[in-house]
């Protein structure tokens, strides 16, 4: 699959699945929105070609 260049957006991109494929997406080049309920948690995966939000739900 190529995404690089692609933009993403992966809902609870801070762990588990989401995290995975938050981070594989990473590596294949894409730039990633990882979406989290939890801002505190979101920051640890903040890299780059990753963009955070975060919202209350």
């Amino acid at each position: 699959m190529d995404v690089k260049g692609k933009t993403a957006i992966v809902l609870g991109g801070t762990s588990g699945i989401g995290l995975a494929t938050t981070n594989r997406l990473t590596e294949l080049g894409a730039k990633v929105i990882a979406v989290s309920r939890d801002p505190d948690k979101a920051k640890g995966i903040v890299t780059d070609g990753v963009e955070l939000h975060s919202c209350s739900v």
